[in-house]
């Protein structure tokens, strides 16, 4: 299971919004990432089903399923699939101190390049520890 953690990974971006699925998706492909970007959490859970990854980063707040009922999804059908939620500031806010339940990690948006790249080290190395 732990071939890929010094390698590109298999990522799937699931946002609502075509522009951050874009940036989001783009970041990780500077790095060599292989990249499948949906725009909701139904799209998301079909490819969870059909296809491996390495990781998912997802919007919380989504018309169709929030990122909170996404992430206890992935973690139902794939265990050691780490998530990474995107959030906006309010809802970071909101979020003080928690993480939601199947969510390794929690980012502020806007996202940077750095700050993705940290957060996509963290949540993938924590994995590789459990």
């Amino acid at each position: 299971m732990e071939e890929r953690m010094d390698g590109p990974l298999r990522v799937l971006v699931v946002d609502d919004e075509p522009l951050i699925r874009q940036v989001v998706a783009g970041f990780l492909r500077i790095d060599k990432h292989t990249i499948e970007a949906v725009g909701s959490g139904a799209e998301a859970l079909v490819l969870l089903r059909a296809q491996r990854f390495d990781l998912v980063i997802t919007d919380r707040a989504m018309p169709d399923m929030g990122g909170d009922e996404l992430a206890a999804a992935v973690k139902g059908l794939v265990p050691r699939v780490p998530v990474i939620m995107l959030t906006g500031f309010g809802e970071l806010r909101a979020a003080a101190g928690q993480r939601p339940a199947g969510v390794d990690l929690v980012v502020g948006k806007p996202i940077t390049l750095a700050g993705l790249r940290a957060a996509v080290a963290a949540a993938v190395g924590a994995r590789g520890e459990g």
